[in-house]
């Protein structure tokens, strides 16, 4: 697939191209051209911390090896417009090639890890991949097994680089760019073109290409950067994978842009990383709920001051009732946030909202972000009334690359406005509540239940940990309510589980008439549940019974 193709479907009217450079929301900086100016402003400043603290880079690293690996990658065939997909842990390796894919001018297509050959096949299939960047083994993973087998069939064929597994300094990376020479710099890329690939969620069950230029992504973080009121001493802490939205523009992005320091966990370890945070003076993060309730209960045996993370960003999931005042209690400032892949952010929580809003609801609206709350038939509704979400904003994608068949893909109108799926309430100060997911809705006997309302309730039950609510088929109402929950130690069961309902006044209707307890939950590598596979599981029980 060429360029031209991948493009496509790409089309920005004028007058909101002119409107959005006009108010400086678009201009012609890349992050290339960041790496270059802090490389030469500030060429000892330490731009990445990984490896737990062990291992360090400055700007003038970041940018003599990136330049190398561009040049590398220059060597197998990439030039700009070509799509290079990096799928790499949280290491300094992974930024490298990142930022090399970028100083060449192509599009960069981050990867989360995990991800197996037959999700592999499928984005590279779609993406046209030129080149495939990997660890050499990570955890019991073989690389080279899984790009073998994920490339098997395809129409194009595919480079396979493979990184060496770090140790403690920058020997491995530096066997595999032996001599290669710094790429100069050139002008091969434009911030108006696209340089970004990002697919959607692993929640769905074929990912589809999301296209993002440097002046959405650039937009998005310097944004973000005015609405916290942060400064150059900020220093980011991302235990979210780099290979995904949050990880890459909220982190790796976000930090480089401004010439800040960042500081990666590849492994999930709560006490690890609240070391880590303690030790490198974090004060910012964007992690997921499941994340900040690990911590939480680390803290809760071993108490200490967070106060430092002014601005602990927590997205993609509910929060439980209680937990922004519990992690108040460590000095750890809740910002609850709301975004897509597509749409980047678009509500963030503001460090100088009331206590009880930023509790309450998943953010104020960002000034950039024109929002609008539309009701079945696509009419737009007051937001007090809650409806669909729309967001149109100069940080939203610009399109999506077409499917393996040459249809077009996603949710975006030819006006900018992107259809979010979610249901939401917003109030007079533009803070949005997010209830539900519009295609989650469960319709029993005729009525709606929305599942988001019934878990925040059954979080509040003090025996459970994490609650699913789901719907399954049935004879007589078409769909019935089943919760699934993970307990604490001393556990529940149903009759206790439906008090509990009872008494906060959820309505007959919604109440379940099924509970699953698990011991865990399938998640994905970004803290969400996947509820399609729990459905999967519950309904092996039943044939299992």
């Amino acid at each position: 697939m060429s360029y031209a193709q991948l493009t496509r479907d790409v089309r920005i009217p004028e007058e909101r191209r002119a409107a959005y450079v006009a108010a400086g929301y678009w201009d012609a900086v890349t992050l290339t051209d960041q790496i270059e100016h802090w490389a030469s402003a500030a060429p000892d400043r330490t731009a990445i911390v990984d490896q737990l603290g062990r291992r360090r880079a400055t700007y003038a690293d970041l940018r003599d090896h990136s330049s190398r690996a561009a040049a590398l990658l220059a060597t197998l065939g990439v030039v700009r417009g070509d799509v290079v997909a990096v799928q790499m842990p949280n290491w300094y390796e992974a930024i490298v090639f990142d930022l090399a894919a970028l100083r060449l001018g192509a599009v960069l297509n981050p990867l989360i890890p995990t991800y197996g050959a037959k999700e592999l096949n499928h984005m590279i299939g779609v993406a046209r991949t030129k080149v495939v960047v990997t660890p050499e083994h990570y955890r019991s993973a073989s690389y080279a097994e899984r790009i073998r087998e994920a490339t098997a069939g395809l129409e194009h064929s595919v480079h396979h680089l493979q990184v060496p597994i770090p140790t403690d300094d920058f020997s491995g990376l530096e066997s595999l760019l032996g001599d290669t020479e710094p790429l100069a710099l050139k002008a091969t890329g434009h911030a108006e073109d696209v340089s970004m690939l990002l697919f959607t969620s692993g929640t769905e069950s074929m990912p589809k290409a999301i296209l993002h230029t440097e002046q959405t992504t650039g937009c998005g973080v310097r944004e973000m950067y005015k609405f916290l009121g942060l400064n150059a001493e900020d220093v980011v802490w991302m235990p979210m994978p780099i290979g995904h939205s949050t990880g890459f523009n909220f982190g790796v992005r976000f930090a480089l842009h401004h010439g800040l320091k960042i500081l990666l966990q590849d492994r999930w370890d709560a006490a690890a990383g609240i070391d880590l945070c303690l030790a490198e003076g974090a004060s910012l993060t964007a992690v997921s709920p499941t994340h900040l309730l690990d911590m939480l209960g680390v803290l809760g045996d071993a108490p200490k001051d967070l106060s430092q993370l002014r601005y602990f960003g927590c997205a993609g999931a509910p929060i439980p009732d209680g937990v922004v005042e519990k992690a108040e209690a460590f000095g750890i400032t809740v910002l609850r946030g709301y975004g897509s892949t597509e749409a980047l952010p678009i509500a963030k929580g503001a460090p100088n909202l009331p206590a009880t809003l930023r509790a309450k609801t998943d953010g104020q609206v960002m000034p950039s972000v024109e929002i609008q709350l539309r009701d079945d038939s696509g009419a737009v509704v007051d937001g007090r009334e809650g409806g669909e979400i729309f967001s149109r904003s100069p940080q939203s994608c610009v399109g999506f690359a077409p499917a393996p068949d040459g249809s077009p893909q996603g949710n975006i109108s030819d006006d900018g406005w992107i259809r979010s799926g979610d249901l939401g309430v917003l109030d007079d100060n533009r803070c949005l509540t997010i209830v539900g997911r519009k295609k989650e809705i469960i319709i029993r006997g005729g009525m709606n239940v929305a599942p988001r309302e019934i878990e925040e309730s059954l979080l509040k039950h003090p025996a459970i940990e994490k609650a699913a609510v789901i719907g399954l088929a049935d004879a007589r109402l078409g769909e019935s309510v089943c919760a699934c929950i993970v307990t604490h130690d001393d556990g529940t069961d149903f009759a206790s589980v439906i008090n509990h309902l009872k008494a906060l006044d959820i309505a007959g209707y919604k109440l379940p008439t099924r509970v699953e307890i698990f011991d865990a939950f399938p998640m994905t590598d970004t803290g969400k549940i996947k509820k399609p596979e729990l459905a999967t599981l519950v309904l092996g029980r039943d044939r299992q019974n």
